[in-house]
């Protein structure tokens, strides 16, 4: 297919779990219901906790509740939870119902002095997007992005591509509070020194200078398509800096600065420089110094100079054929949602859906081979005729 190695694309896409949103008291209740029905296999469970394992039970505490019977039902959960844990003592301390039961109740919960429970509210602290989302599948984890509540794993896949087209190379599957910037981070640890120049091309939410930095360690080109905070001057990108960034070697107008010294809190050198040097300089008007008595004041930070960089290459054609030849790669979460169905895969937790996940993955770039191969007899067929 004649894969060009060096030229890569990247992009993450969110997997949802294969489990019912529950609200706190469907969720506590069931963490609940699930370690007392584990219980009255050993044990005669006392009349306060026996209507956990009638049939009907759920039916009535979750689906007939109204709004306003919603936070009666919650305390009376969770004064049913203590005696629940006081019944299980040690023996159950390896139960996965049981360790649930705990970690709910460390998130939704606060225990009481008296050894009771009440529900957490934002005063307590409030909780995570790590929370327990179902107790089907404690690995899920919640996010939002682009406006949509996910609760499940993230994947992100990087994809080469050639004359007779492309397949994905490498993925990476977890919770879905793993950032892009992570995956990025990862990928490039993971790469060995390279021996010619290979580009990764990616939207703005995997820009790092840290990343940028492992990337140019290791011979690899880090284009982002798009930028997400707000513009910088232009001219910042003449500033030239140490290698550890701490430092201003040289200003626009080519000229030693007078004096530079550099904030660790906020990654920035502030530079002086003679006074008549600024006067002069034909890139005062962009600079846009602060003059004193004697000389010039001007704040600057490698980061900064890196980001007006990367708007400059922005202008360019090159750039322009790096966007559209990234834009490519958001055909395959399309692919994997339609084609695939990695919304409803038929397992839970992080390891068997990474799995499941890597299957698709493999099947998908059998696909893209069969279908050049069959493109080969083709034009085969088309050559004896002609």
């Amino acid at each position: 297919m004649k894969i060009d190695t060096t030229l890569k694309r990247m992009d993450s896409l969110m997997v949802a779990s294969n489990i019912k949103r529950m609200g706190r008291l469907e969720l506590l209740y069931t963490c609940t219901a699930n370690l007392a029905k584990e219980l009255s296999k050993n044990m005669e469970l006392p009349k306060e906790l026996q209507h956990y394992v009638q049939a009907d039970d759920k039916n009535q505490v979750i689906y007939y509740n109204h709004s306003d019977e919603t936070a009666d039902k919650i305390a009376i959960v969770l004064k049913e939870v203590a005696l629940l844990k006081e019944l299980c003592g040690t023996d159950y301390a390896e139960s996965a119902s049981y360790e649930l039961l705990l970690r709910v109740l460390e998130e939704q919960a606060v225990l009481n002095d008296d050894g009771t429970y009440r529900l957490r509210t934002k005063e307590d602290g409030g909780m995570n997007a790590s929370i327990l989302q179902n107790p089907a599948d404690p690995d899920a984890t919640y996010r939002e992005k682009g406006g949509k509540q996910n609760r499940g794993y993230v994947a992100n896949v990087v994809e080469a591509s050639g004359e007779n087209g492309s397949i994905v190379e490498d993925y990476q599957y977890e919770q879905n509070i793993h950032s892009d910037s992570q995956f990025m981070k990862e990928t490039l640890e993971s790469m060995e020194v390279q021996d010619e120049t290979v580009t990764i091309i990616t939207d703005g939410a995997y820009s790092e200078a840290e990343n940028e930095q492992l990337a140019a360690e290791k011979n690899i080109h880090l284009v982002t398509t798009n930028l997400t905070d707000r513009q910088t001057d232009d001219i910042m990108a003449d500033f030239e800096f140490s290698e550890n960034g701490q430092e201003v070697l040289r200003c626009p107008g080519g000229h030693v600065p007078k004096n530079c010294s550099y904030n660790a809190a906020t990654g920035q050198c502030t530079v002086s420089f003679q006074k008549n040097y600024c006067e002069q300089c034909p890139h005062k008007n962009q600079c846009h110094p602060k003059m004193f008595k004697r000389v010039s004041r001007k704040t600057v930070s490698a980061k900064s100079s890196q980001r007006a960089k990367h708007q400059r290459e922005r202008s360019t054609e090159e750039f322009k054929q790096q966007t559209r030849f990234r834009n490519g790669v958001e055909t395959i979460p399309s692919i994997l949602r339609r084609k695939y169905n990695i919304d409803k895969i038929p397992v839970r937790g992080l390891i068997q859906s990474r799995f499941f996940f890597g299957c698709k993955i493999g099947a998908l770039n059998i696909k893209k081979f069969c279908q050049y191969m069959q493109s080969l007899d083709k034009c085969a067929s088309k050559a004896v005729v002609a």
